[in-house]
């Protein structure tokens, strides 16, 4: 470890920059790679998101252990999810896959979902879809979930923390739209206070992916211009 300030306050000021810095790199890193009149590829999407795991996970990690000196244990990366955590993803997995359902035939969901905009999809296609998406949402779940919500709990109460963090995730979904950034804050509020009731933030990343591989599924089956490879 490079320094050695285990202040509460050190934490929450890491956890907060890591946000605006991490965030805001990513976005340009998205931005980049994606113009309004062309269609994203396969290939564009897994740098927006293998990009999203090193620089909204692993960087804001690194950053956390160098200089607060927290180890993924005291921001909810435990090794294993407990009974409770299990007990809120059994519950909430099917409301979660029906919300993606009801949600995908829209047309201002179809604009944006499944965000490969490949006419044909093949099995592979699926594959790296659903495991980049995973390994996107780790990095995602890692910042807001885990670094930005521990560490502003180590300064203020538990719902203040889950408040700040809630807002603040909720304004980085504006590029997305006004539906899906007011959606975002029930969704933040809840996940939050599942991951602190459970001190993980893996029911909260799962869940996100449960929806987010619905929403790409029940999209591409909306989608008029998409439909799976014929196998030659």
């Amino acid at each position: 470890m490079l320094l050695s300030w285990n202040s509460s306050e050190t934490a929450f000021g890491v956890a907060l920059g890591s946000v605006v810095i991490c965030f805001t790199a990513h976005w340009i890193i998205t931005k980049r790679n994606h113009t309004s009149d062309t269609i994203d590829s396969l290939r564009t999407i897994m740098v927006q998101r293998y990009s999203g795991l090193i620089l909204l996970g692993i960087v804001p990690a690194l950053a956390m252990f160098l200089i607060a000196g927290w180890v993924p244990e005291q921001y909810g990366l435990a090794a294993r999810m407990e009974t409770e955590g299990w007990v809120w993803l059994a519950c909430l997995a099917v409301p979660f896959v029906l919300a993606g359902y009801f949600v995908s035939p829209s047309k201002d969901n179809l604009a944006r979902y499944p965000q490969v905009r490949n006419k044909q999809w093949s099995r592979s296609t699926f594959v790296h879809e659903y495991s980049s998406w995973l390994l996107y949402l780790i990095g995602y779940e890692t910042l807001f979930r885990g670094i930005l919500l521990f560490g502003s709990l180590s300064v203020m109460s538990a719902w203040s923390a889950i408040c700040l963090m809630a807002v603040v995730n909720t304004l980085s979904h504006i590029p997305k739209g006004k539906r899906e950034t007011i959606a975002s804050l029930p969704a933040s509020i809840l996940f939050g206070y599942i991951t602190l009731r459970t001190g993980s933030i893996w029911v909260a990343c799962l869940l996100h992916w449960i929806m987010a591989v619905s929403v790409t599924w029940f999209s591409f089956r909306a989608h008029p211009d998409m439909h799976l490879a014929r196998k030659s």
